[in-house]
């Protein structure tokens, strides 16, 4: 299960989401898999098959985060049905960064440092520092 490129990430990733997929564009993989390398510093070619499945775990990640933005903006307030749709997402987040986290203590010589230290979930770049929505935690 070695991921090549950005397209086999694509194509991937877009198998295992199904239908899901189809909502977002290309731009959504692109920026899924920037952020996926940004966490788990793993560059393509990625041919172990550890690495692979973790490299597209947290693709997908990343892609129901997008779709939680996106079910926001749709959200209205008379439809309250719609919280089904964020409890659902944050739900499969939650597992998902739980599954990872569990994954990075058991097999610390696979990640980076940073990985599961201080900074995860969150992201450091350029010294400002965001959660997962994109809100400044800067002081």
């Amino acid at each position: 299960m070695a991921i090549q490129d950005l397209d086999d990430f694509t194509d991937q990733v877009s198998v295992e989401l199904g239908s899901l997929a189809s909502s977002v564009g290309v731009d959504a993989f692109d920026s899924a898999s920037e952020k996926t390398y940004n966490e788990v510093q793993w560059s393509y070619p990625i041919t172990d098959p550890f690495k692979s499945f973790w490299f597209l775990e947290r693709g997908k990640r990343h892609l129901l985060q997008i779709f939680l933005i996106e079910a926001a903006h749709k959200f209205r307030y008379k439809q309250i049905s719609l919280n089904q749709r964020f409890d659902h997402y944050l739900l499969l987040i939650k597992k998902m960064d739980e599954d990872f986290l569990r994954a990075t203590e058991e097999n610390p010589e696979a990640f980076p440092a940073s990985v599961g230290g201080v900074s995860f979930p969150y992201y450091i770049a350029n010294t400002f520092t965001y959660d997962f929505l994109g809100r400044s935690l800067g002081t």
